[in-house]
């Protein structure tokens, strides 16, 4: 198992009252004004208030995978959560805040110990449970054998209340990736004695899904009782499973 830690990639002062649609960015630097349905934005710096001219969003479906395409030449993929969303590519990772103190307060560093009962191989490629901390088109992705369910055991050094995961195989370039491998439907979380926490029914999309446990832990062990099956592969894909919060 290897140590790892989680780092946001957060530099933001100290934040004002949002209206409901305006977040402010990972750069820290810039707020930005969203139309109701996201279909256009505008951007001010934290000392001007003055927003830039209106650029379009326009917002995609690539097998499942929800793709934004900004000011009609970058795409990115989206994470939503509640809170929070997410735009990712190959260059960049933005990250847009709501409120800032809520998101800091619940999404506290968790360095952690990561191992899976099974790690997919292709070629010098591995597709390990490593890869799972980070938003990143690097899934942990299974390789069973057997007919044993699939586990997932995360051990930190420091208590966390809850997990969250992006669901399937997430990439880009590749969106067919999602609907050929398998996907997470249900999970059974057990605590380091075998106690079960909690079962978990996951969507079968590829937003950040969150989900609270009944109570502080610094290990949890995840069991996938139940998938979604993939059109080409029977192997499991997950793109990020972490955990969070004080």
């Amino acid at each position: 198992m290897r140590k790892v830690s989680i780092f946001i990639l957060l530099t933001i002062l100290v934040s004002p009252i949002f209206s409901e649609n305006l977040f402010l960015g990972s750069e820290g630097y810039y707020y930005y004004h969203f139309s109701d349905d996201f279909s256009e934005y505008t951007v001010s710096t934290i000392d001007d208030e003055i927003p830039s001219n209106k650029i379009p969003v326009q917002q995609l479906d690539k097998n499942g995978i929800k793709i934004w395409k900004m000011d009609n030449k970058n795409e990115y993929v989206m994470l939503s959560a509640n809170n929070y969303f997410i735009l990712l590519n190959y260059d960049k990772l933005f990250t847009f805040i709501k409120s800032y103190d809520e998101y800091w307060n619940k999404e506290s560093e968790v360095v952690a110990f990561y191992e899976a009962t099974s790690e997919k191989k292709n070629g010098s490629k591995r597709y390990d449970a490593y890869n799972l901390l980070y938003y990143s088109f690097d899934p942990w992705v299974s390789d069973s054998i057997s007919d044993e369910n699939e586990k997932i055991i995360i051990e930190s050094q420091k208590e966390f209340t809850s997990f969250r995961i992006v669901n399937g195989y997430v990439d880009l370039n590749n969106p067919k990736l999602f609907t050929d491998y398998s996907r997470v439907k249900e999970v059974k979380v057990y605590d380091r004695n075998q106690k079960l926490l909690g079962t978990y029914t996951i969507k079968n999309d590829s937003t950040i899904q969150s989900f609270k446990l009944p109570a502080k832990t610094d290990y949890i062990e995840i069991e996938i009782s139940e998938i979604y099956d993939g059109e080409k592969f029977d192997d499991i894909a997950i793109t990020v499973l972490q955990c969070y919060g004080k």
